[in-house]
């Protein structure tokens, strides 16, 4: 999880470079415009791979979830068919 941060802070931090020597040229460049799309696209995919990552920790744990309220469920159906 640490390496996706560090992937979105970079990528983040790139895309910042790119604005900010975008806004210096008093002529915006063809080259110019073109690294600042590519740095765009890089923070897109970084954010696409952290919350891919997100999704499958959340599916994860909501399997573990279903699985410990399953058996939970069984112990108390098991204590109320138990004769007092």
């Amino acid at each position: 999880m640490d390496s996706t941060v560090d992937a979105i802070e970079a990528a983040y931090g790139a895309l910042l470079d790119a604005v900010a020597a975008l806004l210096a040229e008093s002529v915006r460049s063809v080259q110019a415009l073109q690294e600042l799309r590519q740095r765009l696209d890089a923070f897109h995919a970084s954010c696409d791979r952290a919350d891919d990552l997100v999704c499958a920790a959340t599916n994860r744990l909501a399997l573990t979830a279903d699985a410990n309220l399953d058996a939970l469920l069984r112990s108390v159906q098991a204590m109320d068919a138990k004769p007092s």
